[in-house]
């Protein structure tokens, strides 16, 4: 992400807590994994919460962990300790929940659930919202003591149509993931393509991206020579296509 390297490499050493905000699909978790990946914490774990959809007490189970004398399971403070807890849309925990965290950034202990044996924890929180977190702490649905310990550093991540200067890293980015993780045949897009994929708005932002490179890695034959416009999905060409007309006429 062009626009954040410069802020997000400076703040990365640091242990400072990061909240970043932006659009669904804008790749709030790829910016964290990068801040990670080149933190003093890089070789530890970078473990996720998506607060979305989790009932307070499953919430609660996986931060905490459990230990009732029946089960000893970690949670994620316990996994995350010496790296990283990345936690996607913050303001869908509990006020309780939200209280307790706040308790654990300021203490940097807690208990299991079912235990009364404090855990000593060093790790740092990157937190992330596609939601205006001041009009949340106003409707009550997020602490404001919480929200000013989490926002040390902010980092707002504009939609991808705001930057479209990132298309080709960001492709060529998702190409080595999908290679390595799911052992696709690399592809290269042309620059007649990427002309095209620049033009395209890109609603889905950062994630609709990705699923078309995946997409175009899985369709592509072997050795059938670089990504054209016409394998690029039909929404791109014909939406980049209207767009070209009126150009055009104007012109």
């Amino acid at each position: 992400i062009k626009s954040l390297t410069g802020d997000a490499v400076l703040a990365a050493p640091s242990n400072s807590r990061i909240l970043i905000t932006g659009a669904p699909g804008t790749g709030k978790e790829v910016l964290a994994r990068m801040i990670h990946k080149n933190s003093l914490r890089k070789d530890h774990a970078f473990v996720t919460l998506h607060s979305i959809n989790i009932s307070e007490s499953n919430m609660e189970l996986e931060l905490f962990g459990i230990s009732d004398g029946k089960t000893n399971k970690a949670g994620l403070l316990e996994q995350a300790n010496g790296g990283t807890l990345f936690i996607d849309e913050i303001m869908d925990m509990s006020l309780t929940t939200q209280n307790k965290l706040l308790k654990v950034l300021q203490q940097q202990t807690f208990e299991k659930i079912g235990s009364s044996e404090s855990i000593n924890v060093d790790i740092r929180i990157i937190s992330a919202s596609s939601k205006d977190l001041l009009d949340e702490i106003k409707n009550g649905n997020l602490s404001q003591s919480l929200y000013y310990r989490l926002n040390v550093v902010p980092l707002h991540i504009p939609t991808l149509k705001e930057r479209k200067e990132d298309i080709r890293a960001l492709s060529e980015s998702f190409i080595e993931q999908f290679s390595d993780t799911l052992g696709l045949q690399k592809i290269e897009i042309s620059d007649e393509a990427h002309a095209i994929m620049s033009m395209y708005d890109w609603p889905g932002n950062t994630r609709q991206l990705k699923n078309t490179v995946e997409r175009l890695m899985i369709m592509r034959p072997q050795n059938s020579g670089a990504v054209t416009p016409k394998d690029l999905p039909t929404e791109l060409c014909s939406k980049t296509q209207i767009r070209a007309n009126d150009n055009d006429a104007l012109g």
